[in-house]
């Protein structure tokens, strides 16, 4: 799996406030966050992850990839992250020219070769 720049959680702390309110309503239970919180469903069974967040993201908090990581390491799960200082969000190989950020396709598909893909 390869969540990019990716909302992790549902918690009115870390969450796009945008996605929150559509995909959970105006006042989701405690419960129902959890239930939508990737990080807090991470189990053994999860993939193997490459993780990819900058910075600067000023839409999705990078304590998403933060918290989403730290599930991984604690469930025994294969995890690659790297963070850039700059890039924002939704970057995708368009948005990367001349930033270090450029480097991240490269990155995934040579994590993607240690896990057996291509």
């Amino acid at each position: 799996a390869a969540p990019i720049y990716a909302v992790q959680a549902m918690t009115a702390d870390l969450a796009h406030a945008g996605s929150r309110a559509l995909l959970l309503g105006p006042s989701p239970s405690a419960a129902l966050e959890r239930a939508h919180s990737t990080a807090a469903n991470v189990s053994p069974r999860t993939p193997p992850c490459f993780l990819l967040h900058a910075e600067d993201d000023g839409v999705v908090k990078v304590e998403n990839t933060l918290a989403f990581r730290a599930a991984c390491v604690r469930a025994g799960v294969p995890v690659e992250m790297h963070l850039f200082a700059q890039g924002g969000h939704g970057f995708g190989l368009r948005g990367t020219v001349g930033k270090p950020v450029a480097a991240w396709p490269e990155l995934f598909l040579s994590w993607a070769r240690t896990q057996g893909f291509g």
